[in-house]
């Protein structure tokens, strides 16, 4: 019986494979397996380079991240290695100053804090004259949607300029407010710098 060569991947039985049939079929399958095998090899030595390589990228940014998150004087190392990096713009608050409080039983921190912000959006805004900025703390998590969703609220905040912010703290995600998916929430004070 003649067989072409698309009846080699056809189911065979004993009766239909004679030794020279085996003896193809079993080398073309070696050879096949020999492939596979040194291609995946291969990948995975390339995979293996691609993530040590990575690992120590990722290992320098935690590094650096470390640093700077840690940085609450002036530290010439943490400057210096802040500005070895091209995209990176340094900017350093030191507030020594004392708070007057408005209120007694009020917390300093509070003012500390927005004091900080201040500082640091005026920076963006005014010295680097950014139309727009994302403070993200150290610790957040982002969604798939993180960017789209700021972007839409970007949208919003151009036809409303009664809209000063806009923020994805976690709490506004608990689930009494997610029930509607183009519901929004306005409030006066962002409670998540506070925390």
């Amino acid at each position: 019986m003649r067989r072409s060569v698309l009846d080699l991947f056809a189911p065979l039985t004993e009766s239909d494979c004679d030794e020279t049939w085996r003896a193809a079929i079993l080398g073309y399958r070696e050879q096949i397996h020999s492939d596979r095998t040194q291609n995946a090899r291969e990948r995975i030595v390339s995979l293996e380079e691609k993530k040590k390589s990575q690992d120590q990228e990722c290992g320098q940014l935690r590094a650096l991240v470390h640093d700077l998150e840690r940085k609450d004087g002036p530290n010439e190392n943490v400057k210096h290695k802040a500005l070895s990096y091209n995209q990176i713009t340094y900017m350093q608050h030191l507030d020594f100053g004392t708070v007057q409080i408005e209120r007694p039983g009020e917390l300093i921190a509070y003012y500390k804090i927005a004091s900080h912000y201040k500082w640091a959006l005026d920076g963006l805004f005014y010295k680097h004259k950014f139309t727009r900025a994302i403070i993200l703390k150290d610790a957040m998590e982002i969604s798939p949607d993180f960017f789209d969703y700021f972007e839409a609220a970007a949208t919003l905040m151009d036809k409303d300029r009664t809209i000063m912010a806009v923020s994805s703290w976690n709490d506004n995600g608990q689930k009494q407010f997610v029930h509607d998916p183009k519901g929004l929430y306005s409030s006066d004070v962002d409670k998540s710098y506070m925390g």
